[in-house]
């Protein structure tokens, strides 16, 4: 739980925190300032998630309360996105700080540092793409993969370095793509 009352004008490392935490629910930046992306993506919540009518886009003790509940309902394990090379530490060693892959423009596509751990936003997006389509199971089938991982492998992707992680669609034999279930949900819904 926040350990204040949340709106619109407050700034603060806890502000920045709920952005992180509604990151599925519209995208707003991270920039600790609670502005009118945030508020949109507080009544988000609050419409979807808490079932609300008339959504307020506060973070009172309820809405703090509902956010906390909605992590419960969709948990991460921790332990099946651990890199499986077995030579790191299960989240890189921190390799390649100011790197780029060669003659690549020095952007966050090929930065190949190993960044500490998957982006709290990836975990809290891929928990509100489980909530938005609760019709499909869904697992997590792949997480973090360091530099060490792609050598073994013969990749150069650096997107799961702690920038990404794949969400995979159980679905009937008889269905559509995993890509193309997603896509036709997220359709009908506009």
């Amino acid at each position: 739980m926040f350990s204040k009352t949340l709106k619109r004008g407050d700034t603060g490392w806890e502000v920045q925190l709920l952005q992180i935490k509604l990151s599925g629910f519209r995208g707003t930046t991270w920039d600790g300032s609670f502005g009118p992306g945030t508020e949109l993506q507080v009544m988000q919540f609050q419409k979807d998630f808490m079932g609300s009518h008339a959504p307020t886009g506060i973070v009172d003790p309820i809405t703090s309360k509902a956010i906390d509940t909605f992590a419960l309902k969709y948990p991460v394990d921790f332990s099946f996105l651990k890199c499986p090379c077995g030579a790191c530490s299960g989240f890189g060693n921190g390799l390649n700080l100011n790197v780029y892959q060669a003659g690549m423009p020095s952007v966050e596509a090929y930065y190949r540092y190993e960044y500490p751990g998957i982006h709290k936003a990836i975990l809290w997006s891929a928990r509100a793409v489980m909530y938005y389509n609760p019709q499909y199971k869904m697992v997590f089938t792949s997480g973090y993969r360091c530099e060490q991982d792609n050598v073994i492998h013969g990749r150069t992707s650096t997107n799961h370095h702690g920038k990404a992680v794949d969400l995979g669609i159980i679905l009937p034999k008889d269905q559509a793509s995993q890509p193309d279930a997603i896509r036709n949900t997220t359709k009908a819904k506009k």
